[in-house]
């Protein structure tokens, strides 16, 4: 800006008409002027400079940071799963004899694949009372929840629908969503396959299906639980009752 002394002169030259000392005056205004702006856009081409070398390293902090996590969360499954062998391994090393009943496949299932498949007390109790004749084909089913089921729920963000498709298409297991709107709308029915889960009531008529015949069919009614990543089972039976059936 023009000093005060420095207007007050431009001002007089101006009213006594003396133009050349004048310019003279107003050319030092603009030489100075320039200067200053000169050394503003030095200084501001400096901080631009600062400011995008603080981007970059922003940047690269927050990917060094991304690098951390990702790292700790592989040693912290490489531990898991490390544990999750040895515990499987203690596991066979106790067994004495195969699974004779779907209540002992239930208890070693739950035992195998403690992190992926939870077992409702009702369903340790129907276990006890199923009727189904082949224990094999009980670890057979819950064998494919605990792998093939688990990965579909919870390693890929799929419709209901595309996790039967595949489901059944990897396994020889049917898999239904829900029972038939008749059942649905049976107070007494739509009753047997709800339960609290975690201070929630939960839907439990997604079911895996095997057999028809008595002594020769399985149903596993679930929910996948999206927080604790694991699939509940609350019923464990020969069938439910259905609409049909009443």
């Amino acid at each position: 800006m023009v000093s005060r002394q420095r207007e007050e002169r431009l001002a007089q030259l101006k009213k006594d008409g003396e133009s050349n000392e004048f310019l003279e005056l107003y050319k030092e205004e603009v030489e100075d002027l320039t200067g200053k702006l000169s050394d503003s856009k030095t200084q501001a081409e400096y901080w631009k400079g600062q400011a995008d070398e603080t981007g970059e390293l922003q940047d690269e902090i927050r990917r060094l940071e991304y690098d951390k996590k990702q790292l700790e969360d592989r040693a912290s499954i490489a531990e898991i799963n490390a544990e999750a062998s040895e515990a499987k391994s203690d596991l066979i090393e106790d067994m004495e004899e195969l699974p004779s009943t779907v209540e002992d496949v239930v208890q070693l299932i739950a035992k195998a694949f403690h992190d992926r498949v939870i077992f409702t007390g009702r369903a340790l109790a129907d276990a006890k009372k199923c009727k189904l004749r082949d224990p094999n084909m009980a670890w057979k089913c819950l064998r494919s929840m605990a792998t093939v089921l688990y990965k579909l729920h919870f390693e890929g963000e799929l419709p209901f629908r595309e996790i039967v498709t595949r489901y059944q298409d990897s396994t020889p297991f049917e898999l239904a969503v829900t029972e038939s709107e008749t059942t649905r709308r049976n107070k007494k029915l739509s009753s047997q396959r709800k339960a609290f889960y975690k201070g929630k009531e939960r839907d439990f008529s997604s079911h895996v299906k095997y057999g028809n015949s008595p002594g020769n069919c399985l149903r596993i009614h679930y929910c996948a639980d999206p927080e604790g990543k694991a699939l509940v089972v609350e019923r464990c039976v020969d069938h439910l009752d259905l609409m049909s059936t009443n």
